[in-house]
């Protein structure tokens, strides 16, 4: 499919997971798409080979066609923002269609034991840059009455356990983008959040783990299973990525108004207990089905 009006895209964590399958279906659909990634194209290059032979000459042609370009953006670095603004005001005389904010990662343990050192950094990458690189596009997406397309998760909206922090910086996403979806309703700008349930990503084999600032014996034959549970059940739950990424492009290119799009199963369930059940009841069937899963 070539799109008849190519959408100018900046989407963030690019280097795998839905950040690489949404850069891939955008150039299958003809728009042009500015990936960030840290590491930029050196780093792409060493995914390249990684990948499925139609899929490398699809990068490979788009590049050529100057409508991909691998940008190295640490979305923690004001640097690295400011830098990828200067690109697309040089490369695309400032337009700008779609910021699909992707970039983050979970780190999973006990909220008891997380130092907040590594709480404060999750809350950096997660929340605050995405924030921070939203606020810098926001002037580009009034002038396209473009998209601000925020990845979030299930557990922005209910938390599970040893989610605590990872989810904390998702509901904290959630609340600002609910905002900014009011507030920019006025100049067009459309605003939306994905919130996936459980798909099959890297994301369960990227899962940092917290070392805990202090012993860990309580919770030590919790965690162990949860980990074991989390590696075990990781290569086969969930649902296919494409799933979310179709998603993802069709708000691209269909306008619409709607904030949530929750996808997935899992996701999709835990809505529907939480929205027929008192709220108890649902805490505790959330910790029966919980305790089932990681045992």
């Amino acid at each position: 499919m070539t799109a008849r009006d190519p959408k100018h895209v900046l989407v963030t964590g690019t280097s795998s997971g839905f950040g690489l399958l949404t850069v891939l279906e955008l150039l299958r659909h003809g728009h042009r798409v500015l990936a960030g990634l840290r590491g930029g194209e050196l780093r792409a290059e060493k995914i390249l080979p990684t990948l499925a032979t139609q899929d490398q000459a699809l990068l490979s042609e788009a590049r050529s066609a100057g409508r991909l370009t691998w940008v190295d953006l640490d979305v923690d670095s004001p640097e690295h923002r400011a830098r990828t603004l200067a690109w697309i005001d040089q490369y695309w005389s400032g337009r700008l269609d779609a910021l699909v904010n992707n970039a983050g990662y979970g780190l999973l343990g006990p909220s008891e034991t997380q130092s907040l050192t590594d709480v404060r950094a999750q809350f950096e990458t997660n929340f605050f840059s995405a924030v921070a690189l939203s606020q810098d596009l926001l002037p580009k997406l009034r002038q396209t009455s473009g998209a601000l397309i925020q990845v979030s998760s299930i557990v922005g909206l209910y938390s599970l356990p040893f989610y605590g922090p990872y989810s904390a910086t998702k509901h904290a996403l959630e609340a600002v983008s609910e905002a900014w979806w009011h507030e920019l309703e006025p100049w067009g700008v459309r605003v939306h959040l994905i919130e996936p349930g459980g798909f099959k990503t890297e994301f369960a084999s990227q899962v940092k783990w917290s070392a805990g600032i202090r012993s860990q014996a309580e919770y030590a034959q919790s965690i162990g299973r949860f980990q074991a549970a989390h590696t075990r059940k990781s290569k086969n739950f969930g649902g296919n990525p494409q799933k979310v990424v179709n998603r993802i492009v069709q708000l691209i290119e269909q306008p619409s108004r709607k904030l949530r799009h929750l996808l997935g199963a899992d996701a999709l369930l835990l809505n529907v207990l939480s929205r027929l059940l008192p709220d108890q009841l649902r805490l505790v069937l959330v910790r029966l089905i919980f305790r089932s899963i990681f045992r």
